[in-house]
């Protein structure tokens, strides 16, 4: 199955995506079946297990914090390697959280959730534990080395923490930034329908239209968050380039690793 987003196939799955297919700048690919990015794993439904037990899942790298993994344990088939491995110490990102509490946290002029996000980005890029967590990941994607064995690694969401994985991994494997760009922004579209529920849910609250953009601002992404974090880093270490090696410390060799594991 060479097909990029995989909710169609899932009964309770939300944002799996295939990150194969994808090409690098010098003519290679990705290969499908070695690496997903998704949403929680809670919900799973034993033949979405099932359904990636048969995809080859072997990995499931969990990004959120030890309180949403309290609240919400992942769901996956029997076999699977579960690595816990927080990026934040708990989730800024508010996708944990009801819409009720996210009203009552963000309601007071247009762009809180907005501006709230764009500040969850640049902690992501200058936490040491943020750093520490995506250098973990790394660990893990190294050792992912047999054919259609599959790592996945999430979030609550699959936005965010999970967004800013996909970025690191995608430009060490050579990606060009404009189709990692669209490989981030594509949450939009895989989301909007569940989006577009929760909102509905506020309006038939009488919810104000600022509480509303707010709310779409935490569950949504956006080029200006995706940008945030470019700043930061450029700011911090000159390039992504510098970014992964000196922040995340990903060898040049490590770089080469991974391009041999997940290219073909």
């Amino acid at each position: 199955m060479n097909e990029r987003i995989l909710d169609p196939y899932l009964d309770a799955g939300r944002n799996f995506r295939e990150l194969g297919g994808y090409q690098t700048e010098d003519g290679k690919t990705i290969k499908y079946h070695k690496i997903l990015r998704s949403a929680n794993l809670a919900e799973l439904t034993e033949k979405d297990q099932e359904f990636l037990k048969n995809y080859g899942l072997h990995k499931d790298i969990d990004f959120r914090s030890k309180q949403e993994v309290e609240n919400e344990p992942d769901k996956v088939p029997d076999g699977v390697e579960y690595i816990f491995n927080p990026v934040l110490k708990e989730d800024q990102t508010q996708a944990s959280k009801s819409t009720s509490e996210v009203e009552k946290e963000f309601g007071f002029t247009f762009d809180d959730g907005y501006k709230h996000m764009l500040k969850v980005y640049e902690n992501m890029i200058l936490d040491d534990e943020s750093r520490s967590a995506y250098r973990i990941f790394f660990n893990h994607l190294l050792d992912n080395t047999e054919d259609n064995q599959v790592a996945l690694f999430h979030c609550t969401a699959g936005k965010d923490r999970t967004g800013m994985g996909a970025v690191y991994f995608l430009w060490a494997l050579g990606i060009d930034q404009e189709t990692i760009k669209k490989d981030y922004l594509l949450t939009n579209k895989v989301m909007k329908s569940f989006v577009e529920e929760k909102v509905s849910i506020l309006e038939s609250k009488d919810t104000s239209e600022d509480v509303i953009s707010s709310v779409r601002a935490l569950m949504s992404v956006n080029e200006d968050y995706l940008d945030a974090a470019r700043k930061t880093i450029i700011k911090e270490n000159g390039n992504m380039e510098n970014y992964l090696k000196e922040a995340i410390d990903l060898s040049s060799q490590e770089i080469k690793d991974l391009r041999k594991i997940y290219l073909h």
